[in-house]
C-alpha cells in the first residue's frame, strides 16, 4: 500500500527564476597586441623573457616567439593575460604566420 502526499504544491507558489545562459563571447582585442609588438611573459616556464607578439589566434591565445635562436623560447601560444606588452615595436616584412593555426599545436593521435 502506496501513502497519499499530504503536501501538494499551490498554483500561485514562487518558481525559481532560471535565467538562459549566453553565449559565450568571442575573444577580446586588448591595446598594445599588434604583430612585432616585444611583451614580457609574467608566469610560465618562459617567465621574464621577452616575446614577439605575432599574431591573435581564433581561440584567444596570442601567437610568440622567442625567437629560439636567440634567447630559447619556441614559437607557442600564450595566454594574452599573462603577457605585459611594451611599447617596443619591430617590424616583421613578409612573416604573416597566418598558416600556424590551434591546429598546428595539436597532438598527433
Amino acid at each position: 500500500m502506496v501513502k497519499k502526499a499530504k503536501w501538494y504544491p499551490a498554483d500561485d507558489e514562487k518558481k525559481h527564476f532560471k535565467r538562459k545562459s549566453k553565449k559565450p563571447e568571442g575573444p577580446r582585442d586588448r591595446a598594445g597586441f599588434e604583430p612585432g609588438a616585444i611583451c614580457i611573459v609574467l608566469a610560465g616556464r618562459f617567465q621574464g623573457r621577452r616575446v614577439i607578439f605575432l599574431r591573435m589566434l581564433a581561440s584567444g591565445l596570442a601567437l610568440v616567439t622567442g625567437p629560439y635562436k636567440i634567447n630559447g623560447v619556441p614559437l607557442r601560444r600564450m595566454n594574452p593575460v599573462y603577457l605585459l606588452v611594451t611599447k617596443t615595436k619591430i617590424d616583421l616584412p613578409g612573416h604573416e604566420y597566418r598558416e600556424v593555426e590551434d591546429a598546428f599545436f595539436a597532438k598527433a593521435k
